[in-house]
């Protein structure tokens, strides 16, 4: 991957100076310029009041609505300490975001709208757009050995009515503790093909959810044969071509990442382990997978970060606290990367905590000549909705500026629209299908496939006309 600066917005604040220090990291391999907040004041936390101040935050979600001539972006962090969801609701245009609101969910309990020791968020959704009617929000509730799905109702005009919904739980056992949450969209354009995964540190297991939190399977990932003290803290996963699932677990007991494949059929088998020292005063504390920055095991004091091969054959790369800022990251515990930004943790001991934001413009915009962030890549996203009638939304990027191609086939093969063929720039594009074929009738019910093509790649997804 090529190294580039994301660049910082001014995006949620007037003044930089007011919100606490902008530094440099090398994360990932690349430059990444900083902004902080401490949550040990009611101002620094993005200038909440102290209703809405953080006290343990341990994981960030990310909900995109499509508003009328603009899109609405909720940023949501999730508060261990004080069993609370806080969000703040702002435009996702860079050159336009202002905050539109702050506002926190929940308290201590063991009711509706209660957790204790929520420490995980998952977003159930099979689109870049976040749609209530058929998308969730899932929070692992520790303390009450349960799954949590609550729902997000948002009024596009008027900010002040947003809010959280809670639907329904689903309680597992007694000795079932979700420390971390993972959503499987497998790319068939079917929610319900869609799997949420629970890692449960207590139980040593991976716990098996369908899309709307049903209970369907528990998977021990305990090893009997092996004497060696497995904790796990965080996981992964990788959607394969052939339509199983890989998993990274960081295991905390001794600085080791395992690997496990999870089949289409519904079964785990140990693939490999990569060991990556006994740190004593330290443990890896997150892993991460994304398509643009690769697998990163990140071990939590100092930090260490290591890149891993996908196979867990090998370190590709390191990078040791000392390269870092002394005066930054040095218990980062939580790393999320939305399409936009990245959303940090740290823990300070027994302190409350940093909660730290990098924000950047969309992937593969130049901030200045001199300045170059992570490239668009190829790439044609599942249509939405899907299955539709009669117009669904089709999006595409290409890395670099090429004619492209974009059609509709039917299931024989049959061309039966050309919505792109044409020279595009590089960047994110989208086009809308009204079901007509190129003479301008509209095709029957049915499958369709849609193909983009430029240079020497090309992409084909699957989509339901349902009349």
């Amino acid at each position: 991957m090529k190294k580039g600066i994301i660049t910082l917005m001014a995006i949620l604040i007037s003044s930089t100076a007011a919100f606490g220090q902008v530094y440099i990291e090398s994360l990932f391999g690349l430059d990444l310029p900083i902004q902080k907040w401490t949550n040990r004041t009611d101002v620094d936390y993005l200038g909440a009041p102290r209703d809405a101040r953080v006290f343990g935050p341990t994981d960030a979600a990310n909900l995109r609505f499509a508003a009328e001539n603009d899109t609405t972006d909720i940023i949501m962090v999730l508060d261990e300490g004080n069993c609370q969801i806080h969000w703040i609701r702002c435009s996702a245009d860079p050159s336009q975001r202002t905050i539109q609101r702050l506002a926190t969910y929940g308290d201590f309990g063991h009711g509706v709208n209660q957790f204790v020791s929520p420490r995980s968020f998952a977003v159930a959704s099979a689109s870049p757009y976040y749609d209530p009617s058929i998308d969730y929000i899932f929070v692992g509730d520790r303390i009450n050995h349960r799954i949590v799905r609550l729902n997000f109702d948002f009024n596009p005009g008027s900010p002040e009515s947003d809010e959280i919904i809670w639907e329904s739980t689903t309680f597992v056992d007694t000795n079932f503790y979700p420390v971390d949450l993972e959503y499987v969209d497998y790319g068939t354009g079917y929610v319900s093909d869609n799997r949420l995964f629970a890692l449960d540190d207590a139980g040593n297991r991976l716990v098996v959810f369908s899309h709307d939190g049903q209970l369907l399977q528990q998977l021990d990932i305990s090893d009997p044969t092996d004497s060696t003290f497995y904790v796990y803290w965080g996981f992964t996963h990788k959607l394969n071509p052939n339509g199983s699932v890989s998993l990274y677990l960081a295991n905390i007991g001794d600085s080791s990442v395992r690997g496990y494949r999870y089949s289409v059929a519904g079964e785990l088998s140990f693939v490999n382990e990569i060991f990556l020292g006994d740190r004593r005063d330290s443990h890896i504390s997150e892993i991460i997978y994304v398509d643009r920055i690769g697998l990163w095991a990140i071990e939590s004091r100092g930090p260490h970060l290591y890149k891993l091969s996908l196979d867990l054959a090998r370190v590709i790369m390191e990078i040791r606290g000392e390269e870092l800022d002394p005066t930054s990251l040095y218990y980062l515990h939580k790393i999320r990367v939305f399409p936009e930004r990245i959303v940090l943790f740290e823990e300070m001991g027994d302190d409350t905590g940093i909660l730290t934001f990098a924000f950047n413009p969309p992937s593969g915009k130049r901030d200045n000549d001199k300045e170059e962030i992570i490239p668009f890549r190829f790439g044609l996203s599942q249509n939405y909705p899907n299955p539709f009638n009669p117009n669904t939304t089709i999006r595409f990027e290409i890395p670099q500026s090429d004619w492209v191609k974009l059609e509709i086939f039917n299931i024989l093969g049959q061309k039966v629209k050309t919505l792109v063929d044409e020279y595009k720039n590089a960047g994110g594009h989208s086009i809308i299908w009204n079901g007509a074929n190129n003479s301008g009738k509209q095709v029957a019910t049915g499958v369709y496939f849609t193909r983009l093509s430029s240079g020497q790649k090309t992409e084909i997804k699957k989509m339901l006309l349902l009349r």
